[in-house]
């Protein structure tokens, strides 16, 4: 099928794949897994779309020394479609838009797909250790405002992922959702990610974050650049893009390219 997304890091890249299949009166995407090359393409191996091989709603996953975190269980390819990629030394993380956050290490002989929680829409914050399992739930179903313990979280639903490995105490991931940007520092000895969830009241230019990219400002200073979409409409329109130089903290918005009716779908720098 299609590439949605394809990346080259050192001596390893990755590209998923996407395709179209005839499902209740439409054609739908659907994801069809992920090849990766540790020379240069000569060789390749491959992972099948993740999909949860259970008969129940949800799904009970450990993650940072804790057990039994609730994940909705993604069943189908349909829509769960891996829209970017990223690599650590060790793992290859996928955003699908559908089937969450997930990551797997291209080092093992058969790796597996390990699922990777994000705050909820109502949380800042998700700490390693600290995640109450009596109320969390990872769950990309839409939110339901009438009764909000049955619906999902718009920020579990990924599009895109970016990762710093210059990042002065250890590597910092950014994750694009449905509902802002999520900034994640990776415990070096356990795996773990510490996550900071931020949105448009945080100052984002809008809610959909579809892509992520750093420019390097001077030797020191780095400029984050998040691709901000409005989802108020079916199609895409023109939008602003934000950009933060202090991890987040703070962010700015370019209404250039909404101005002159550009809608945009990634961007590079020199």
């Amino acid at each position: 099928g299609g590439a949605p997304a394809f990346f080259i890091n050192n001596n390893i890249m990755a590209i998923s794949g996407a395709a179209a299949t005839y499902d209740n009166n439409a054609y739908r995407p659907m994801g069809t897994g992920i090849g990766w090359s540790m020379d240069q393409g000569n060789n390749w191996n491959y992972i099948n779309q993740p999909i949860d091989n259970v008969e129940t709603s949800y799904l009970l996953s450990e993650w940072g020394g804790q057990d039994s975190i609730r994940f909705k269980a993604i069943t189908t390819q349909i829509y769960n479609v891996s829209y970017d990629l990223e690599a650590t030394d060790t793992h290859i993380y996928a955003t699908s838009f559908a089937g969450g956050v997930r990551r797997f290490n291209f080092l093992d002989d058969n790796p597996n797909w390990e699922l990777v929680p994000l705050p909820m829409d109502n949380q800042q914050q998700l700490l390693c250790g600290q995640i109450d399992i009596e109320t969390y739930k990872y769950d990309p179903v839409d939110p339901n405002s009438d009764d909000p313990e049955s619906g999902g979280s718009d920020n579990h639903k990924a599009f895109s992922v970016f990762i710093d490995n210059q990042f002065s105490d250890g590597e910092i991931i950014w994750v694009g959702t449905g509902d802002g940007i999520n900034r994640g520092i990776i415990d070096q000895d356990s795996n773990c990610i510490n996550w900071t969830h931020y949105n448009k009241d945080d100052g984002l230019g809008d809610r959909w974050v579809i892509g992520i990219r750093q420019q390097q400002i001077d030797d020191i200073n780095k400029r984050l650049w998040a691709i901000t979409w409005d989802p108020s409409v079916n199609i895409p329109i023109p939008h602003n893009l934000s950009y933060t130089e202090d991890f987040g903290n703070t962010w700015n918005v370019v209404s250039f390219f909404k101005s002159i009716g550009a809608i945009v779908y990634d961007l590079y720098f020199d």
